[in-house]
């Protein structure tokens, strides 16, 4: 195991990672010449590589994007225990931990968000049924929902699904809940994690960028909007 670190993420949050890393000896003779105790090295190479890592993504990227971060972890290790002839078979982060304060902190104050002023009247006025899918538990993901003031049919959460987005689970859990195929549904993105996230299941994204995120990567919307306003435009009436 790798010590867990804390560390403040991209979007400045600090968060308690744990991780372990498995090592395979490929050069006996390296590793006892090239470096007094190797094992111990690869491990505070480990930790500092964690730090660094994690300190360049976003909590939902971490969350969500597992993956890909493992294989960046793997990549800066392997970079530098190769010349003790050392290989990097496996890096996995088992866990990330929010400190308490953060969690209770941002429920004491779940109910001031509000619907973005747009939202209710547009979503109204939308011929078609209505989902959610957020990286929130399973209460605050219905109450946020319920203050919208319209109809959803289902609100998939992180809790409820069992992954964060942008994983594909939650987005195919609303294809599922809702009875669609994703080639004709349109996923209202707020966050530039979720362009590629729903595209990557299939759905065409409208991507309400209010305030100007920047992109994660090379994935385009099919729209792109500062606000909900152009979203009923694209139905025709029932």
């Amino acid at each position: 195991p790798v010590a867990s670190q804390h560390v403040i993420t991209k979007d400045n949050v600090t968060v308690a990672v744990d991780a372990v890393a498995y090592f395979r000896v490929k050069d006996p003779v390296a590793s006892v010449l090239k470096i007094q105790n190797w094992f111990n090295a690869a491990q505070l190479v480990a930790q500092t590589s964690l730090r660094s890592i994690i300190g360049r993504h976003e909590l939902d990227q971490l969350l969500g994007e597992r993956d890909r971060i493992n294989s960046e972890l793997k990549v800066a290790l392997d970079e530098q225990t190769e010349a003790w002839g050392v290989q990097v078979e496996l890096v996995e982060v088992r866990d990330v931990g929010l400190p308490e304060s953060l969690g209770d902190g941002l429920e004491r104050r779940w109910r001031e968000l509000a619907p973005w002023p747009e939202a209710p009247g547009v979503l109204a006025r939308l011929p078609v049924p209505l989902a959610v899918a957020t990286n929130c538990s399973i209460r605050l993901g219905r109450q946020a929902a319920d203050r919208v003031g319209v109809p959803f049919k289902t609100v998939a959460t992180a809790e409820s699904v069992g992954f964060y987005k942008p994983r594909p689970e939650p987005y195919r859990a609303v294809l599922t809940a809702l009875g669609t195929a994703p080639e004709r549904t349109l996923f209202v993105a707020g966050s530039a994690a979720d362009v590629p996230g729903a595209k990557g299941v299939g759905m065409a994204v409208y991507w309400h960028n209010r305030i100007g995120l920047s992109p994660r990567d090379d994935t385009k919307p099919d729209y792109l909007e500062p606000t909900l306003d152009r979203l009923a435009d694209l139905f025709p009436p029932a």
